[in-house]
Formats: C-alpha cells, sequence, structure tokens
C-alpha cells in the first residue's frame, strides 16, 4: 500500500538537489536550455517557487512511502492555484526512485492525492508532461487527466537545414471535466509513473471560465 507522507526537514534537503538535478536535464533533453548554466535555472525556478521551503504556504511537499512507516519510494509536490477566482491543485514534481519503479507507486500516489486534493475544496488536478516522456502521458491517460494544450518548439541554427525542425516539449494534461487548461511531470512506462513532472519554472496557463 503506497502513502503520502507530509515532508520532513531531512528529506527537503535531500529532495532540493535531486529535484534541481533533474529539471535541469528534463528541459536540457526537452531542447528548451542549453546544458551551460541549466543547473543554475533550475536551482533559481525551485527557490522562487518555495522561497520558504517546506513553510511556502499553498505548496504541499510528501514523501511516498512503501505503506504506513515503510521506505520511501519517492516523492510528490502540489501546489493550490488561483486562476481568475477558481483554484484548482497542480501538481510540479513527481519523483520515483529508480529501483522502486514499475511498482505502481505512482499511480497509487496520485490515487492518494486525490484524497489530499479534495480534502482542501478542490474538485481538478492539473500537471504537465514534457513530450519526450510517452510513458507518463500514457499513466495519465489511464488516470483519466486529458491533453488541453500542446507546446511546441522549433530549434533555429545551422544554415544546411532545409527542413524545420520541430519539438514538442511538453503537453499539457488536465483531469477530465477541468475547466482550464494547465502544463506539466515525466515518466517512463504505464505500469508506473514519470521519474518527475517537474514543471515549477513555468507558470500553469491561466484558468478559463
Amino acid at each position: 500500500m503506497t502513502v503520502l507522507s507530509p515532508m520532513c526537514p531531512e528529506a527537503f534537503a535531500a529532495y532540493r538537489d535531486a529535484a534541481v538535478a533533474g529539471y535541469a536535464q528534463d528541459n536540457i533533453d526537452a531542447g528548451r536550455w542549453p546544458t551551460e548554466g541549466a543547473m543554475e535555472r533550475s536551482r533559481a525556478d525551485f527557490d522562487d517557487s518555495l522561497p520558504q521551503g517546506l513553510s511556502t504556504s499553498d505548496n504541499y511537499l510528501f514523501e511516498i512511502l512503501d505503506g504506513p512507516g515503510g521506505a520511501r519510494v519517492g516523492y510528490l509536490w502540489f501546489a493550490v492555484i488561483v486562476k481568475h477566482g477558481l483554484r484548482s491543485a497542480y501538481v510540479y514534481d513527481l519523483e520515483v526512485h529508480p529501483d522502486q519503479r514499475r511498482q505502481g507507486h505512482a499511480k497509487r500516489a496520485f490515487e492518494a492525492l486525490e484524497g489530499h486534493v479534495a480534502a482542501l475544496g478542490l474538485n481538478s488536478i492539473g500537471l504537465h508532461v514534457f513530450g519526450h516522456n510517452p510513458g507518463a502521458q500514457s499513466l495519465y491517460r489511464q488516470l483519466g487527466y486529458q491533453v488541453t494544450g500542446i507546446n511546441m518548439l522549433k530549434t533555429l541554427g545551422r544554415s544546411d537545414e532545409r527542413t524545420p525542425t520541430l519539438a514538442t516539449p511538453c503537453a499539457a494534461l488536465a483531469p477530465e471535466g477541468a475547466r482550464f487548461t494547465l502544463g506539466r511531470p515525466g515518466g517512463e512506462t504505464n505500469a508506473d509513473a514519470p521519474p518527475a513532472p517537474r514543471c515549477w519554472g513555468a507558470a500553469p496557463p491561466a484558468a478559463s471560465g
């Protein structure tokens, strides 16, 4: 049984280092950022998103445990966002440790997340998926999330290029029935989810009434 437990300060320090490195690599792989300076940009985005760390208002960080009192198998971070008077949950990060993947922890963590979100009086959850992570996209669709928009990128560069280069660095997904569009996590196979959604650097798109 996978459970969510509020993150402790000791775990937060280790989580921050891993999350910053992972988000930098996600953006490099997606073609959004050059390698040079990626860690610095990622660290700045993270600290801007959580200026008071675990005490930052409207942000909820959890350790994913393999049962009550069990071993830590990953992390989950979501925030309450308000756009045009509409409050919703937005998943900024999901991390399942590499040796714990393909065991259903990510799926069960998202299922447990729904209870926490409902307890806050919210009725929708948004997230973002990088285009190079089809496994995560498959998992979220299985959980009932729908694509609400696609970000596209054309890389300009070499003079010998004759055909435009097109990339889809991320696909935005939102739960069925959601009244807004959102944008960002990451994944592995449809048996388990992304190493991480990591989307704190890009604000969710505005809600629509």
